[in-house]
């Protein structure tokens, strides 16, 4: 089966595991490691002939759009990750379409693509920030890719979301991250953190369950996740510590392992015939 391969392109200090110790005023004067470990990835999708989705930050396009050049020459798809890295909560409708244009004509200024698939940082159209899908559809994109169909989760999720595509009332095309129905519970399981945690014969377990299940992969990854050399910040929970540096070391020595035990490609090459549909 046809799994889809997406990174969200961001830098380290830009996650939500971050927030409670670094502003975004901080950005430009902390260490920008990027551009390597993003390369690094590329040689390593390349090698294993992936083409994957990135869902550019504008932020990072604005100062790296070589960077962001190289990802298109290379030819993967190109979509949106918004520009300022806040969750949808974060904005007001207003704030969060500027934040999107934004975004929009930073990437178009590097590539020449206009983004028509948007993914929001950290997961966050949820049940309360749904008016977001309106503000997407205004501003053409056809796809997002933000909603996980899980309730457990304190900060996204939409608990009775379906686990295939679904569109959205105006018709924007959702397609959900990947969760594992087992004893009537979903459990997440679409890549980033999940990935990381679990050993790798758990998880690949796990995806060929999701494959019987009639259901491709939707694996997401952040190129600071195959970062183990990161700078460790003081001051974070403990939590916020464990969900952002565990198992960094195991990343890259899995991740070649899962491109080599299945197959991956951009995320409309995935659900082409639906994302067809979805311009009817």
């Amino acid at each position: 089966m046809l799994n889809a391969f997406t990174i969200d392109l961001e830098e380290w200090f830009c996650s939500h595991n971050l927030q409670s110790v670094v502003q975004p005023s901080d950005w430009d004067a902390l260490p920008h490691r990027a551009t390597d470990v993003t390369l690094r990835l590329l040689e390593l999708l390349e090698k294993h002939k992936v083409k994957a989705t990135f869902f550019v930050l504008g932020w990072l396009a604005e100062r790296y759009p070589e960077l962001v050049q190289a990802i298109h020459t290379a030819g993967h798809e190109i979509a949106s990750h918004g520009h300022a890295h806040l969750l949808t909560w974060q904005h007001t409708p207003e704030s969060f379409d500027a934040d999107l244009k934004k975004a929009n004509t930073v990437i178009m200024a590097c590539t020449d693509v206009l983004p028509t698939m948007f993914r929001a940082p950290a997961f966050s159209i949820t049940q309360r920030t749904l008016w977001a899908t309106d503000v997407l559809k205004a501003n053409g994109m056809e796809a997002d890719s933000s909603v996980f169909p899980l309730s457990w989760h304190p900060e996204y999720g939409i608990p009775n979301a379906k686990l295939t595509p679904f569109f959205h009332p105006n018709g924007l095309l959702e397609i959900p991250l990947s969760v594992l129905e087992m004893m009537g519970k979903r459990f997440p399981m679409s890549g980033g953190a999940y990935f990381r945690m679990l050993p790798y014969k758990v998880y690949s377990r796990m995806v060929r369950q999701l494959h019987i299940q009639g259901r491709p992969l939707v694996f997401y990854l952040h190129p600071w996740e195959m970062d183990s050399e990161m700078p460790r910040l003081p001051g974070l929970s403990r939590w916020a510590h464990f969900r952002h540096y565990t198992n960094l070391h195991t990343v890259e020595r899995k991740l070649v392992r899962l491109l080599e035990d299945f197959e991956f490609a951009p995320l409309r090459k995935v659900y082409e015939s639906t994302m067809d549909h979805s311009k009817r």
